[in-house]
């Protein structure tokens, strides 16, 4: 193990980068990193970093070939630089070589002298400027559009993107595409905005939380209004919603049993 004994930083280059649980290339996938998302450099070992995700202080480890080493100072200003980010769900941009470089929603895109680039070692075609967004939230019903860019991506335990998400991933990109902050995991989710006390007084924006057995929250989604809901659950998909929980149209059974609903805007 290596041991650092200042800060610093890095910025990711690639599409996406797995975030794992430890040091290890097989080791569980907790989260995604996303092109352009900065980090912070905490440790090293087995040839991997151990960084924490300066968006929501998610920690984990990343294969460095994916991450590009800042020099001092150079965190700050390319956090001055930022241009937007790429809408969902996704965006094909030409890099520097004339290789398709395909942009998950969430890349955020800098200004690099007279280029643009998602890392100093990365530029882009100027032209992908015009497909920016801001992240800014404007209205419940927008965080519904966003959630709907991503219907029919695959599951994916630990992905954010439209190749693969999972119930939280999807809650937090949508937060993250909509300038709201939200943590990753779905306990810590659980904690973010206010109670709603009945299902009838819910509307598009809320969250549902879904629980097991044994109490556990194990599941969220996006309500689209008192009777729908968008969610991870084989694929981003549409289901119904009562006071028992999530109906399934193809199996005919309930998949999920709701336990609360939370309004975080």
């Amino acid at each position: 193990m290596s041991k650092l004994f200042f800060s610093m930083f890095g910025i990711v280059h690639v599409p996406l980068a797995p975030l794992r649980e430890a040091p290890s290339a097989g080791a569980v996938m907790i989260s995604q990193l996303i092109a352009g998302e900065m980090v912070e450099i905490l440790d090293a070992e087995h040839s991997l970093f151990l960084v924490m995700n300066r968006y929501d202080g998610l920690k984990g480890w990343v294969d460095p070939r994916m991450v590009e080493v800042l020099l001092e100072g150079q965190d700050n200003k390319i956090d001055k630089s930022v241009l937007g980010i790429v809408p969902a769900p996704l965006l094909c941009a030409k890099d520097q070589y004339g290789r398709s470089f395909y942009l998950p929603g969430g890349s955020r895109i800098y200004s690099h002298g007279s280029s643009v680039a998602v890392a100093p070692c990365r530029n882009l075609e100027k032209e992908v400027v015009k497909e920016l967004a801001q992240p800014k939230f404007k209205h419940h019903e927008q965080l519904i559009r966003t959630a709907m860019a991503y219907n029919g991506a695959p599951f994916l335990p630990g992905g954010k993107s439209v190749f693969g998400i999972d119930c939280a991933g999807l809650v937090q990109i949508v937060c993250q595409l909509n300038g709201l902050e939200m943590p990753r995991g779905i306990k810590q989710q659980l904690e973010v905005g206010e109670v709603v006390g009945h299902i009838e007084e819910a509307r598009s924006g809320d969250l549902a939380f879904f629980e097991d057995t044994d109490g556990n929250i194990v599941h969220n989604g996006w309500l689209m209004d008192g009777s729908r809901v968008v969610h991870s659950d084989g694929e981003v998909r549409v289901d119904m919603l009562d006071h028992e929980g999530i109906f399934n149209k193809q199996t005919r059974q309930y998949s999920h049993k709701l336990k609360v609903i939370k309004r975080i805007v």
